[in-house]
Parts: C-alpha cells; sequence; structure tokens
C-alpha cells in the first residue's frame, strides 16, 4: 500500500511560504493570490497521485468513477480544502504568536539594551558600543580563592565568512547539562601540570543574555535550569528564551594548565581540525591577509613561534594604535582596510579587530584558530572578591596546539592589555651554527694520538689499564654472551607473534578475523565467545583509540566514535566475514583488505596504556590462551549494550 503524500511536501510548502510573506509584511492580497495559487497546486497534485493507486480490491468496477478508481471528487476536493484551510490559518496564527522563527541570537552579538543594560544576543556585532558607554555598570561579581582571576569567557566565534565571525554549528543535546562534572579538555595532555580554583558567580541584573559566563577551562559547573554546553567549545547556552544570565548565581572550578611554550613549539600540526569551520576561510580573502602572515613569520621554524611572531606584529613592530574611534565591523573588508597602512582606518582599531585580523592570518598559515568574547581582567573589591564591568568587556583570539589544547593570545596593543600570556614571552636559544673542521687540525689530531705498543696490537685482549690492572676480558665476553641470549629468548614470542600477524593479514577473512580476536587477547581486553561477527563488531569499537602517537596521555580516550575510520574498517572487515559464513554459495564477496585490519589494530592498540602496548608485543598472550575459551579483560570490564553502534559496524 501506498502511502497518501496529503500531509507531506505539498503541506510544508504551503505552509512555510505564507509564513514568510507575511512574517516580511508582505500585503493580504499578496498573501491571499499566493495562497490560493498553492491550494490549486495541491489539488491538482493529489488529484494526479490518487489517480495512479487503482481501486480498492473488493468493489464492483461498474460501481465506481472510472477516471478516478474508486476515490469520488468531492472527497478529493474536501480533502485538499481542509488540509490547505489549516494550513492557511496556521500561517497567520503563527506570525502573530512568534515574531520570528529564526535564531537570531545564533548569528549575532554585542548590542546594548535599554539604560546601563547589556543585552548580548547577536555577537557577530561589535561592541564597541559597550566598550564607550559613559557609565562603566558592574556587570558579574566573583568570590574565588584564585589569586589571580583573568578572562572569563562567553563565548567564542567558530566560523569566518566574508561579512564577519559568527559561532558556527553547534551540538549541545539535552545530555549535556551544566550540571556536575565536564568532559576531559579538548587537546590538553594529561602530563601538562593544572591547578584547579573554586568560583562563585553572582550575575548582576545589568547583564542579560543567553549565554552563561565561564572561565575556560573549566572541569566542573552548577547552575540551575536548562543550561547545555558544547563540548567542542565549551560554551554554555540557553534554548529557553524566559531563562537568562541576569540575576543569576552557579558555581563552577576553573582549570589553569600550565602551558609551556617548549611543549608548544615542539607540538604536531592539528590535522583532526583540517577542513573544519575551524580552519576555512573565505575564497575571496584579501591578498594582504596571506601575504602578510607568510611575511611576518617566514623566519619562525615552529608554529608555535609563528603565532607569536602575530602577536608581537600588532602589539609592538606593526605599527597599530589602539582607539574607539572607528567604525565597527570584523569581516575580510574591513579586515583588508585595517591591514592596510597609509590610511585613514589602516592599522587602527580596538580589541575586536586585532582578534580578528590574528585569528585569520594564524588560518592562512594553517593554525587552526577561533575569536573568543568575554570579559577582560577584572577589580579586585576586597578578600575574594573580583568585578567584571561592562568596560571589562574583551575579545581575543584562540589558537590550537595539540597537547596544549586551545591557548589565549593577545594580539590588542598595550594601551588596552598591558600584559601578554608568559608562555609568548618565552626566548627561545639561538643555535649557533658549528664550524666544520678543517683539514690541518684533522690531521693535527691524528698526529697527536697515542701510538699502541706492538704487545697491545697482537693482544688487544690482555691490554692493561694506566694503573697496570688487567681487563677481564674473558668474564666481560661471558656477560655480554649471556645478555645477547637473553634478548635474542625475549624476542622469540615477539617475532613468532608477528610473523604469524604478517600470514593473517594476506590470507582471507578468517585469518584477518582469527587476529583481530589474538589482538584482542594480547592488549588484556575482552572478546565476547558465542556472539555473531556483528555483535562482536559493535563490541570492539567501544575499545577504539586514536592512532598510537596523536594521543600522549597516561590514559588514552577511546570509545565510540573516537576512530570513526577504525569503525568504517571494521565494518567492511565484518560485512566480508558475514558473506563469506552465511551468503549463498556462489556470491561475490569482496575481497578482505590489509590496511583495513592494521586500522583495526592500530585503534584498539591507541584505546589502551603504553605499558599494556609492551606487555602485548614482547609477552602476547594469545600464544598460550586457547581459542575455545571466551577471554576475559585483566582490568575491571564494564558490560557493554547495544546502543546503535552496530550501525558503524554491520
Amino acid at each position: 500500500m501506498r502511502r497518501v503524500p496529503l500531509a507531506g511536501l505539498p503541506l510544508l510548502t504551503i505552509y512555510s511560504i505564507p509564513v514568510s510573506l507575511l512574517g516580511n509584511g508582505v500585503s493580504w492580497l499578496v498573501f491571499a493570490l499566493t495562497a490560493g495559487g498553492f491550494l490549486l497546486m495541491l489539488y491538482l497534485q493529489e488529484s494526479r497521485q490518487i489517480a495512479r493507486w487503482g481501486r480498492s480490491l473488493g468493489q464492483d468496477a461498474q460501481a465506481v468513477d472510472p477516471s478516478g478508481f474508486g476515490v469520488s471528487n468531492g472527497a478529493l476536493r474536501s480533502s485538499a480544502g481542509a488540509i490547505g484551510g489549516v494550513a492557511t490559518a496556521l500561517a497567520i496564527v503563527v506570525p502573530l504568536l512568534i515574531p520570528t522563527l529564526g535564531l537570531n541570537w545564533f548569528g549575532g552579538g554585542f548590542g546594548q539594551g535599554g539604560g546601563d543594560k547589556i543585552k548580548i544576543e547577536n555577537p557577530s556585532v561589535d561592541l564597541k558600543r559597550d566598550l564607550v558607554q559613559p557609565n562603566d555598570v558592574p556587570m558579574i561579581t566573583v568570590h574565588t580563592n584564585d589569586p589571580a582571576p583573568s578572562y572569563l569567557r562567553i563565548l567564542v566565534l567558530n566560523r569566518f565568512s566574508e561579512n564577519e565571525w559568527s559561532p558556527g554549528d553547534r551540538d549541545a543535546p539535552p545530555d549535556q547539562r551544566a550540571l556536575g562534572e565536564l568532559p576531559v579538555i579538548q587537546g590538553l595532555s594529561g602530563a601538562v601540570p593544572t591547578k584547579e580554583y573554586n568560583y562563585r558567580v553572582d550575575i548582576t541584573q545589568n547583564f542579560d543574555s543567553n549565554w552563561l559566563p565561564t572561565q575556560f577551562p573549566i572541569s566542573r559547573i552548577n547552575a540551575n535550569g536548562d543550561w547545555r554546553y558544547d563540548a567542542t567549545t565549551m560554551d554554555f547556552m540557553s534554548f529557553n528564551d524566559d531563562l537568562r544570565a541576569e540575576g543569576m548565581d552557579y558555581t563552577m572550578t576553573a582549570v589553569k594548565p600550565d602551558l609551556s611554550a617548549v611543549d608548544m613549539a615542539a607540538s604536531s600540526a592539528a590535522s583532526d581540525l583540517a577542513g573544519t569551520q575551524l580552519t576555512s576561510l573565505p575564497p575571496n580573502l584579501p591578498e594582504i591577509v596571506r601575504q602578510l602572515a607568510t611575511s611576518i613569520t617566514a623566519g619562525q621554524p615552529t608554529r608555535f613561534q609563528k603565532a607569536v611572531a602575530l602577536q608581537d606584529f600588532f602589539r609592538e613592530s606593526g605599527g597599530f594604535e589602539y582607539t574607539t574611534d572607528r567604525p565597527p565591523g570584523n569581516g575580510a573588508q574591513t579586515l583588508e582596510t585595517f591591514l592596510t597602512p597609509g590610511t585613514e582606518e589602516g592599522r587602527r582599531g580596538y580589541c575586536e579587530q586585532f582578534a580578528s585580523a590574528m585569528a585569520v592570518m594564524a588560518r592562512a598559515i594553517n593554525i587552526p584558530s577561533r575569536v573568543a568574547m568575554g570579559f577582560l581582567q577584572p577589580d579586585h573589591v576586597q578578600g575574594d572578591t573580583w568585578l567584571y564591568s561592562a568596560h571589562d568587556l574583551h575579545t581575543w583570539p584562540e589558537l590550537y596546539f595539540p597537547g596544549s589544547g586551545w591557548v589565549r593570545f593577545e594580539p590588542t596593543p598595550a594601551a588596552r592589555v598591558p600584559d601578554v600570556p608568559t608562555y609568548t614571552s618565552y626566548q627561545f636559544p639561538q643555535v649557533p651554527e658549528s664550524p666544520l673542521p678543517s683539514a690541518a687540525a684533522s690531521s693535527q689530531d691524528v698526529a697527536n694520538r697515542p701510538e699502541l705498543s706492538d704487545d697491545k696490537r697482537q693482544n688487544p685482549t690482555s691490554a692493561t689499564t694506566d694503573h697496570g690492572f688487567s681487563v677481564p676480558w674473558r668474564g666481560l665476553l661471558i656477560g655480554l654472551a649471556l645478555t645477547v641470549a637473553v634478548v635474542v629468548l625475549s624476542m622469540v614470542p615477539r617475532s613468532i607473534r608477528r610473523r604469524r600477524r604478517d600470514r593473517r593479514l594476506v590470507a582471507g577473512p578468517e585469518p584477518v578475523w582469527l587476529e583481530l580476536r589474538d589482538t584482542v587477547v594480547d592488549l588484556g581486553l575482552t572478546w565476547p565467545a558465542g556472539r555473531s561477527p556483528r555483535e562482536t563488531g559493535s563490541h570492539l569499537v567501544h575499545y577504539f583509540g586514536l592512532p598510537v602517537g596523536t594521543d600522549s596521555s597516561k590514559r588514552p580516550r577511546h570509545g565510540v566514535d573516537v576512530a570513526p575510520e577504525a569503525e568504517r574498517a571494521l565494518h567492511r572487515i565484518v560485512a566480508t566475514i558475514e558473506l563469506q559464513r552465511y551468503a549463498r554459495p556462489g556470491t561475490e564477496q569482496a575481497a578482505i583488505l590489509k590496511a583495513d585490519a592494521e586500522t583495526v589494530i592500530g585503534a584498539l592498540q591507541g584505546g589502551v596504556t603504553r605499558g599494556t602496548r609492551r606487555r602485548a608485543e614482547w609477552l602476547p598472550r594469545s600464544l598460550v590462551v586457547s581459542r575455545r575459551r571466551p577471554t576475559r579483560s585483566t582490568a575491571a570490564h564494564q558490560d557493554v549494550t547495544y546502543s546503535g553502534v552496530v550501525d558503524h559496524v554491520g
């Protein structure tokens, strides 16, 4: 039976267009003509669709309308009229109840409310009006054991287009609430030392926003109401128009990492963010941006040093002036004017232009970046109490370095921000060029070397030290032989396991499946017994981690969606196993790929600790564990239940 299409696309079309027409102030005459036209289109389309159905079973062909196959034109007109009437009524009523259907706060920026109140709704509009307003009204009070609280972040802008910076995509499902412990900090290695400080935040009635100001990063928060966070940005936002930040109080735990300039200089490229909204630039980006970014950073050997060179360019060497006496904006055209010297508005601006320019130029040299908006340094009131006010509103760039995460920089000149982050002031040592030794010096060295006596040349094993003691060469040789024997014996299991893996990966689907099982056993994980390949695959993806070398933490992150490429590879392996085991004889089977198995093995190894990988390599349990028995993890194992992950593997 075919589904009746009356409630499908035509209804959505006739509903959405009148709503948009009335919402944009179109006259009632135009609205009536448009609605009538769509009602006619709905009637004609449904008439043609229903005419194709055929008559109902059990009806006399002579007793029905042959043109409609049992569907009367009167019923058709009634159905179309009812649906069209409901849609038209909704088109009239909905705009009266909901003046706008767009999420305006998602496109946006700082704007001023009535009186002294600061209302943050649209982050793409500059914050100049709030910076220059005459009254520096109090906004946020914090009570903390942090001896030096600093930047308080409201939100970050991820996407840069021709016209502006904007928040970009957000993913904040209902289970990501601002209640309790938060996920691990993105990109921050567990080896980086951190300190935690407790904050109690009191927001005055002067600060109105559906974004919740927080320190960055934080490990815990407790805020009443449906406040949710996006895991990639750790912004906290409200999806309820009645839930606002004004008058709120909440607690949080701030995390301050002790970032190292040396570690950031040694960090690798953030390949996992390549091609995302955190690295993209508009195609018509002014050429001056790339040219300046390349020339300023040309002499710097690392990405971090290039970022510091950009910061120094805006604060010191570029001839920039901080001023709020300039037009607003942060798009590509404003950026070109801001960077061009010698013009009326060139090299002059306030924090928004400086942050935007540095973030765009960082992307131009392949460093992921974004723009953060919030408050600058607060004023110390007394004891553990600090106050952020309207004139503390500020914008700054954040750049991403694997192992250190999102790192704050400060390109705004000292007239506005006197100090820069301490890690950007580190002086890297200059490596002098080592001169090549001359031929004369080499000859002199050879000439000055002591000659061996004839006895030492003929019997080097009987050489003596300067003190006349003989060297026990025989004992040393025996010890060396024993050491070599131990090393060789310890390498036997490793060698056998490697050769077995190499043979299996090219021997077909079942040997590959057996190799995956032995890899799980070697790593001390659980291979479920008596399960189908599909169920086993959905179990294994919970162990997947990032490839070895990309996650340097002591306890690597693992689980579903951590290694999507490995999940796709496992999906192909499972599909091939199922075809071989369950398909009819003669069914064409896809060849198993060695690369898929290696990808899955790499993900399994990336989800365990370094010590576990070493034990699996040098003492593989699969050489002694029976393959007929289910395996048990040596550590506490959490039962894995079906959660839809099977869609990734089967």
